[in-house]
């Protein structure tokens, strides 16, 4: 394994002063799309579409102890020797989903070889080189295929992806591995006959197992997206999600309830649970508010971390609150980092903690126009500096856009006015837990509205405007 020395630290120095909050990691070619944590060799692995680090070739996969990176042989899809000149920052296909399973340094994603060994999607580190899982990855017609994502489950080395065979057993976008042999996961079918399933991620929520992606039941059944075992037979988790794009990117279990997030626009029968929701076993709930933007927003990724709930993506809000691409919730309210002062200039996609420090991944050229930020960086600042806050609103009145609300605090009655270029179709208000308690539909005559809130319980209350171009968001206390 090569050592990568990083001597970079100087040329890095302004970046601090400039992004203040923000550090350098390295100088990454392309984008990061993974960040797995190693606690029991205290490493950090990054995996992406890049060739080079600092100048050197690692070609999408490199190893990280906090202060010196390392090649891992010849990386995903490279033999060693040939020499890179011109486009450099041209994507490949890197390390999509990377994990420890037995003691052993698991990698997949949409490669092909390593210094001449074919691996098709989907390897195993010995210490020196990647060895192929038996046949890898394969689509229906045999050809190389690809894995999204790897995750360790009941001792279980689970992989997703867009494959029919893994190892050469015949799948459906999602195989396990328990240390000696592949298998299929429940006979899970392909839910269009005509269509790979692209599955994404998968998880085990209340003893069932989860999958979610891009899938869809073409024969009329309500499997959208997100699908689960039963224990006899896999289907849909309340009509599943649609809108936009609607892919279910990522699904984790916290306090005690299944979060998914993506690109949807709804979930279930709720149409308020945008970009990411909450399952408790027989409803989709809305989280706090969600994440907005003025276009199409989505989540990338999520992890738990010390008792809180972290999410990167696209967004400008959450819970109502400015979140710029990275948001935190506790359970009861999102917090953001550094509204003031960060700009990403593109997509995060990847986040984890390496020695108690936050690290991002992404296609973000810069930090506040800092091209030394660019792709990997991790947080040097005092944490989230904006929250919700569930016991009282210093403001009396609220504003975005055009939207006021007051009194605020409110006992008994609240008004909300909006300006006429709104076109506002409803109104929806939300509880902390995202819990919808009051729905109007509205004229786009209408520019006000008073709200009876006397009967809700004391705490605070999220507003959610549809117009017809995107969704204004407010809040309330009702003391």
């Amino acid at each position: 394994m090569k050592k990568i020395i990083l001597v970079t630290l100087i040329a890095f120095t302004t970046s601090l002063a400039a992004a203040q909050n923000w550090a350098a990691v390295g100088v990454v070619s392309n984008a990061v799309h993974s960040l797995y944590t190693d606690t029991i060799d205290d490493v950090l692995y990054i995996g992406g579409g890049f060739k080079m680090l600092n100048g050197d070739t690692v070609f999408g996969i490199v190893k990280y102890d906090g202060s010196n990176f390392y090649r891992m042989g010849c990386g995903l899809g490279w033999d060693c020797s040939t020499t890179f000149i011109g486009n450099l920052g041209s994507s490949i296909y890197g390390a999509k989903g990377i994990c420890r399973y037995n003691n052993e340094i698991f990698t997949t994603g949409a490669f092909s070889n390593s210094n001449g060994i074919q691996l098709n999607g989907l390897a195993r580190w010995d210490g020196n080189n990647w060895q192929p899982m038996g046949t890898g990855l394969k689509n229906e017609y045999g050809g190389n295929s690809g894995g999204s994502s790897l995750k360790v489950l009941n001792n279980e080395l689970y992989v997703c992806g867009y494959m029919d065979s893994c190892a050469g057993v015949a799948v459906n976008g999602i195989a396990k591995y328990n240390g000696v042999s592949w298998s299929a996961v429940h006979n899970i079918p392909r839910f269009n006959p005509n269509q790979s399933n692209y599955i994404y991620d998968m998880e085990i929520y209340n003893g069932d197992i989860y999958v979610s992606g891009n899938f869809y039941d073409s024969i009329g059944g309500d499997i959208w997206r997100i699908a689960r075992w039963n224990g006899s037979q896999w289907v849909g988790v309340d009509g599943g999600m649609k809108g936009g794009i609607g892919d279910v990117n990522k699904m984790v279990v916290y306090k005690g309830l299944l979060y998914a997030a993506g690109v949807f626009e709804s979930a279930g029968s709720n149409p308020h649970a945008k970009y990411i929701a909450t399952w408790d076993g027989t409803k989709w709930e809305n989280v706090g508010g969600g994440i907005s933007y003025s276009g199409s927003a989505q989540i990338s990724d999520m992890k738990v971390y010390k008792d809180k709930l972290y999410i990167v993506g696209w967004f400008s809000q959450a819970g109502g609150i400015p979140a710029k691409q990275l948001a935190v919730w506790d359970g009861v309210n999102w917090c953001s980092f550094d509204t003031t002062n960060t700009s990403f200039d593109n997509i995060i996609l990847a986040l984890g903690f390496y020695q108690d420090t936050l690290y991002i991944g992404g296609g973000f050229w810069s930090v506040d126009g800092d091209t030394n930020i660019a792709r990997i960086a991790k947080y040097i600042g005092a944490g989230p500096d904006t929250c919700g806050n569930t016991t009282g609103i210093n403001e009396n009145k609220v504003q975005t856009e055009g939207l006021r609300v007051y009194p605020n605090p409110a006992s008994n009655n609240v008004t909300i006015e909006w300006s006429k270029e709104l076109q506002v179709q409803s109104l929806a208000v939300f509880d902390y837990l995202g819990r919808e308690v009051l729905n109007e539909k509205l004229s786009n005559n209408t520019h006000s509205l008073q709200l009876d809130v006397s009967a809700l319980p004391q705490g605070m209350y999220f507003l959610h405007l549809q117009t017809e171009k995107d969704l204004q968001t407010a809040k309330f206390i009702k003391q």
